[in-house]
């Protein structure tokens, strides 16, 4: 356990606020939320480390949905290696695996993009463009007019009245123009 919080240690605060890091440097989580909750300048330094963390998350998923990652290719479980052709002493064609400086195959690679991540990338930096869009409009994609339970009440009493004294009045019509 810490025993001595220094606000000017980066590491620490990136520990603190990170869950994984926090067990890893031995911080309990009611020291670490303790100090956040009771001193204020140890809480800024912990939001900023929390901050960081975020755009070290925003930069990965920008290279995993945009730039890309690599994966080794894969056959029927196993690795593929890239192979060069070559004659033997006899003029036959035969295939042999390339080796990088150190003597190891070198695996077939492809680069995958996470369009999941490029998506929600997107939704979020322009949402404008790219968000999902929710828009509730009133009457001829005006505003929507807001009423109150008793002005709602006190309309249905009036409709209702209404339609009474035209069913008293024998008048038959289909009381659409009370809508």
């Amino acid at each position: 356990m810490v025993g001595v919080i220094r606000i000017n240690d980066k590491r620490w605060l990136v520990a603190a606020s990170n869950v994984y890091k926090r067990q890893a440097a031995g911080v309990s989580r009611v020291l670490a939320y303790s100090h956040r909750r009771t001193d204020k300048a140890f809480e800024a330094a912990w939001n900023d480390a929390v901050e960081d963390g975020i755009d070290h998350a925003e930069v990965e998923c920008y290279r995993r949905g945009v730039v890309g990652f690599t994966e080794p290719l894969t056959y029927q479980g196993q690795i593929s290696y890239e192979t060069e052709r070559y004659k033997d002493d006899e003029g036959n064609d035969k295939f042999r695996f390339v080796l990088d400086p150190d003597g190891n195959k070198i695996p077939i690679v492809i680069r995958k993009h996470s369009d999941p991540l490029l998506q929600f990338f997107l939704k979020c930096r322009r949402r404008n463009t790219y968000g999902d869009k929710q828009e509730l409009t009133g009457d001829g994609g005006g505003a929507l007019m807001m009423v109150d339970e008793t002005q709602k009440a006190a309309r249905l009493a009036a409709l209702m009245a209404i339609a009474k004294t035209r069913k008293d009045q024998g008048i038959d019509d289909d009381l659409s123009d009370l809508a």
